[in-house]
């Protein structure tokens, strides 16, 4: 700020987005203004029956009127009001917009804690009267779990088990392969969701199902199918890949391996010097000097499959996988909890919207948790972006619903097996281990140069 001749001058500084006090330009109240006063307008012309007259005295359409006028107002105060994320394909606009619908979200489950379920079975109800018929939990272990059944056909304890869930499974951890762009943590929680179901299948009755279900048609049939679907699909566009573990070449940078890189530049030199020799040894010479790339791409390729997933060496890397952990498998637990406590079917529009919305919001919050975590030249890194911290608080708030709710699934015992209790403990015990691990090599990392140093 300057002052000249007694005049206040700002600087140009004083009008970031991010600094602002609250003030706005004339121009830009004036465009905030109009679709206000065309609500206005469109409501007064709707209370009078000059519009919809044959709809007047409907209770419903009222309801889905006003509930359609508070998402557009919040649309186009999202727009003028809310930060910029991120993602800049296909609008600054459009992420805005998800980003209020999610505060919308939010506002709902924060009024469904204060309601018990009579009032919220009967708003399901009326919203969709099909609601009233309560949707029986679904058993899919059966009678038997033997894949081929010679008395009643070959396949027919598989057949029956390939419902929608399969086309939902594809789909899911393909667009999970989209947002996260990491193949061990996407694979992790892939066995980790089936591990999840074993364990709260007591709960969920329709968490039962056969080895087999497990295995092949979940883990090695359909996630595997959508996993790679998406790994085909950021190949092909050449999207970003995401190293939660080191930021150290930039973002999605893929780590250079100097030792390869000087040994197959080596063979390469080699190859072109046997030119230079003989005829009767040139073609010795070059055998053996291609054949040391062809072995060293093999050497690196068996490297590849049994080597320590890059994300846990850091305690970074510890950290975002925990975290991108969590919220996965919460997000599909939570829907599995809604459906069996107020008694939904699978396939409900509901849970469409909820899902798609936190598929888009989940990959702009991603995209910003990677900035904020692993690049460290960002100007974001250390600091939590508002979608972040939205899209946590949201899906914590179904998991809070979920729980206050549980008393409807009329469950004797909430606690599994004995069995389950001790790999979960086994689980723990090595996550204490391996976060001691990465801190002991953090700091010997950090410190220990400096005290040889001194010596």
């Amino acid at each position: 700020m300057s002052v000249l001749r007694n005049r206040y001058i700002p600087r140009m500084e004083e009008y970031n987005s991010s600094k602002s006090t609250g003030y706005m330009g004339f121009w830009a109240s004036i465009l905030l203004s109009i679709p206000v006063i065309i609500l206005w307008v469109f409501s007064e012309l709707f209370s009078r029956g000059l519009l919809f007259e044959s709809l007047r005295m409907s209770s419903n359409m009222r309801v889905a009127y006003g509930v359609m006028a508070v998402v557009a107002i919040t649309m186009v105060m999202s727009i003028h009001f809310l930060p910029s994320g991120t993602f800049r394909w296909p609008c600054y606009a459009f992420w805005k917009i998800i980003m209020g619908m999610n505060i919308l979200y939010f506002m709902l489950l924060t009024f469904l804690l204060f309601q018990d379920t009579e009032h919220i079975r009967n708003t399901l109800v009326y919203i969709d009267p099909k609601l009233i018929e309560k949707v029986p939990e679904v058993n899919y272990a059966g009678n038997s779990c033997s894949i081929i059944d010679g008395s009643n056909g070959w396949f027919s304890n598989i057949l029956p088990k390939i419902d929608m869930f399969v086309i939902a499974h594809f789909l899911g951890w393909m667009v999970k392969a989209l947002i996260l762009r990491n193949n061990f943590l996407v694979w992790f929680n892939s066995i980790l969701f089936e591990w999840l179901e074993i364990t709260l299948r007591h709960i969920l009755p329709n968490f039962y199902e056969c080895w087999w279900d497990h295995i092949i048609l979940d883990i090695f049939g359909c996630n595997m199918i959508g996993i790679f679907l998406g790994n085909y699909i950021i190949k092909r566009f050449n999207m970003t890949r995401f190293n939660w573990h080191t930021c150290r070449n930039g973002l999605g940078g893929q780590e250079y391996d100097h030792k390869a890189g000087d040994s197959i530049s080596n063979s390469k030199q080699s190859i072109k010097a046997s030119k230079e020799v003989g005829s009767s040894s040139v073609n010795k010479k070059k055998q053996k000097s291609t054949s040391k790339p062809r072995l060293l791409k093999v050497k690196n390729f068996m490297y590849s499959l049994f080597k320590w997933p890059k994300i846990l060496t850091t305690l970074r890397g510890l950290g975002s996988f925990l975290i991108l952990t969590a919220i996965v498998q919460l997000i599909d637990l939570n829907y599995f909890f809604f459906k069996a406590e107020f008694n939904m079917p699978v396939s409900h529009w509901i849970f469409g919207l909820r899902t798609a919305l936190l598929a888009i919001s989940g990959a702009s919050a991603v995209r910003e948790l990677y900035e904020t975590i692993a690049r460290d030249s960002s100007i974001h890194f250390g600091k939590v972006s508002f979608q972040c911290w939205l899209i946590v608080v949201v899906i914590f708030t179904e998991s809070l619903l979920c729980w206050r709710f549980s008393g409807n699934l009329r469950v004797d015992s909430f606690i599994p097996s004995n069995f389950i209790i001790y790999i979960w403990t086994f689980i723990f015990f090595i996550l204490v281990v391996l976060y001691l691990f990465l801190t002991l090599k953090s700091f010997f990392q950090n410190f220990g140069p400096s005290d040889k140093k001194n010596k």
